[in-house]
C-alpha cells in the first residue's frame, strides 16, 4: 500500500509546499521553501500506515469535535453533507503539549453511506498558519509523484547524527552513530542568539566519528578534537540541523540547558535522523 500527501504553511516567511510519499519501506518528504529545497526520508517497515493517511490534529479533531449540519447537496448523484465544527479539542496533540492551541475551524464532508468524502482543519501556529486537508478518496493505489526521481541517493543510506553541547557549552559536538558516513560538503548550522553559524564539512563523517564545532573570534572552527579555553560559549538555547549536498536532512534539534550546567541537555527535538535507520519522531 502506498499513499502520497500535499499540502502547503503558511509562515512568516512565506508560504512552503509539502509533499509525502509513502511506500510500505520508506517515508519520503519534500518541504519547497520557494529558494531551497529539503528532502527527509525514513525506514517505516513495521509502522502503521494510519499516521501518514491523516495528520493526528485532523483525525483528533474528527473524534472529539462537535459539528453541526452546514448544508446537504447532491453531487454527481451523491448526496453529501456538509458538517462544520462547534466544538474542537483544545489540545489536538495532547494535553501536556507546551505547544497546544485550539484549532481554528474544521470541516467534514459526509456521502450517504458514512464516507468522509473531505476533511479539513486549519491549525494556528506561532509562526504562521498550518491547514491540512483530505481532497480525495478512492481505493487504487497511487502513483508515484515525478518529484521523488529528484531524491538524492544519500537520502536512504543508514545515517543517523547525535548533538550534544560539549567542553563547558564550547562547542557542539556533532557524532555519526549511523552504519554510513555522512558526505563531504555537508552543512551544520547553529543558530544560538538568533544568529547562524555554519560549518561545512571538508571531508566524510565516517561511522563512530566526532566532529566539535565551535566559534572562535567570530569565526566557525571545526576540529577532531574537542576545543580550547578561547572558543565562545554558547547561549542556551540553540538549534543545529546538519543538511547534505542535495539538501537531505540528516538532523534537525533544539537543545537548552540550564545556566549553571556544565552540559547542555536535549531538548527533544526531533531531527537526528535519515533514511535506512532513522526513527520516525
Amino acid at each position: 500500500m502506498s499513499s502520497a500527501l500535499s499540502g502547503t504553511i503558511d509562515t512568516r516567511d512565506g508560504v512552503e509546499q509539502l509533499d509525502q510519499w509513502v511506500t510500505e519501506s520508506h517515508g519520503i518528504t519534500r518541504v519547497d521553501r520557494g529558494d531551497e529545497v529539503r528532502y527527509h526520508v525514513i525506514d517505516r517497515r513495521g509502522l502503521s500506515m494510519r499516521r501518514y493517511l491523516v495528520p493526528d490534529p485532523l483525525s483528533e479533531a474528527i473524534a472529539d469535535g462537535s459539528f453541526r449540519v452546514e448544508e446537504t447537496v447532491v453531487r454527481d448523484g451523491a448526496t453529501l453533507t456538509t458538517l462544520v465544527a462547534t466544538d474542537l479539542d483544545p489540545a489536538p496533540w495532547g494535553e501536556d503539549s507546551t505547544d497546544a492551541a485550539d484549532p481554528d475551524s474544521a470541516t467534514l464532508v459526509v456521502d450517504d453511506t458514512g464516507v468522509i468524502r473531505e476533511a479539513s482543519i486549519a491549525h494556528p501556529a506561532e509562526e504562521g498558519a498550518v491547514s491540512y486537508a483530505v481532497v480525495e478518496v478512492g481505493l487504487e493505489e497511487p502513483a508515484e509523484p515525478a518529484w521523488t526521481d529528484d531524491v538524492p541517493e544519500i537520502a536512504f543510506a543508514s545515517v543517523e547524527i547525535d548533538v550534544d553541547v560539549v567542553a563547558e557549552n564550547r562547542a557542539v559536538a556533532v557524532e555519526n552513530v549511523g552504519d554510513d558516513s555522512v558526505p563531504a560538503g555537508s552543512t551544520v548550522t547553529v543558530t544560538d542568539d538568533a544568529v547562524d553559524y555554519q560549518w561545512s564539512l571538508d571531508s566524510p563523517l565516517p561511522s563512530g566519528d566526532v566532529r566539535y564545532l565551535s566559534v572562535r573570534d567570530g569565526e566557525p572552527v571545526s576540529s577532531d578534537e574537542q576545543p580550547s579555553e578561547d572558543a565562545t560559549e554558547f547561549e542556551s538555547p540553540i538549534s543545529v540541523s546538519v543538511v547534505s549536498p542535495g539538501g537531505v536532512s540528516f538532523a534537525n534539534a533544539s537543545m537548552a540547558w540550564s545556566s549553571d550546567s556544565d552540559a547542555a541537555e536535549d531538548g527533544g527535538a526531533s531531527g537526528n535522523t535519515a533514511a535506512g535507520s532513522g526513527s520516525d519522531d
